[in-house]
């Protein structure tokens, strides 16, 4: 739909507004009363040029007369942006993704921080259906949504928006490290990970990755472990998680190779 508007003409009795249709001008509305000074035309296309003009009448002497006429070149708004998801996060970034909008020149996409919308970028071609939004915190939840835009001369014309949440994942373990070792055990110790509730400590173990522990609280940087076998090298990883909205997300692994003594 478009809703368009004018001044009243105080030396007109009514209006009419015609539309360029399949190559000629067709009345869409014959308007009696010139203080009636708006008008809606629904049934229209999204995304889609077009051309109106309207010229007020007078009735003298039983005949229509009509004023010059006035013309006007203008878009429905894009169809909203469909199938938007998050696809991956990082500690300081969030990508989401969506369906290409076909009547669309290009989307626009914002996020919520600091208690208000922000512009996160600019996509300007409708091919492009990705977006990595950046320069977030770790371990937060974020609101961003999408809308697709269309330009014709200098007017651009916004579809509705689509929203999507999503999470950014704590920062990675720093100095993840072997502080001691003997022939049966191997103590490890990294930094505190202020983005983080606690950390997961996994071994590889007969070909596969087994969980040695889950560390509740950030503020526990080291764990030994014990009953190793003397001489042998140990693949180890470490993750930071936190909780958010019921739901563990991790960081990244940071792996490590150390081997007991001889």
């Amino acid at each position: 739909s478009i809703t368009l508007k004018w001044d009243k003409n105080s030396s007109a009795e009514g209006y009419v507004i015609n539309r360029y249709e399949n190559g000629k001008w067709v009345r869409l509305k014959n308007i009696f009363g010139a203080g009636t000074t708006s008008y809606t035309i629904t049934g229209l296309s999204a995304g889609k040029t077009e051309q109106l003009y309207i010229r007020a009448f007078k009735v003298i002497n039983g005949k229509y007369v009509y004023s010059n006429t006035v013309y006007l070149n203008t878009l429905t708004n894009p169809a909203a942006v469909k199938n938007l998801t998050m696809s991956s996060s990082t500690s300081s970034s969030i990508t989401v993704k969506w369906s290409k909008n076909t009547l669309a020149d290009g989307y626009s996409v914002e996020v919520y921080k600091n208690g208000k919308w922000e512009v996160a970028g600019k996509v300007t071609k409708n091919t492009t259906t990705s977006f990595a939004v950046k320069s977030l915190s770790p371990s937060a939840k974020y609101k961003i949504r999408v809308r697709a835009y269309k330009t014709y001369g200098s007017t651009t014309a916004y579809s509705s928006y689509a929203s999507v949440e999503g999470y950014t994942i704590p920062s990675n373990v720093t100095n993840f490290k072997a502080s001691s070792r003997t022939k049966t055990s191997i103590t490890l110790k990294w930094d505190k990970n202020s983005s983080a509730e606690g950390y997961i400590i996994n071994r590889y173990v007969n070909g596969k990755w087994v969980r040695l522990k889950n560390i509740f609280g950030a503020g526990t940087t080291s764990y030994t472990i014990t009953g190793l076998s003397a001489g042998k090298t140990e693949q180890l990883y470490i993750r930071a998680f936190k909780v958010i909205n019921g739901e563990y997300v991790y960081s990244n692994a940071v792996k490590l190779n150390v081997s007991t003594t001889s």
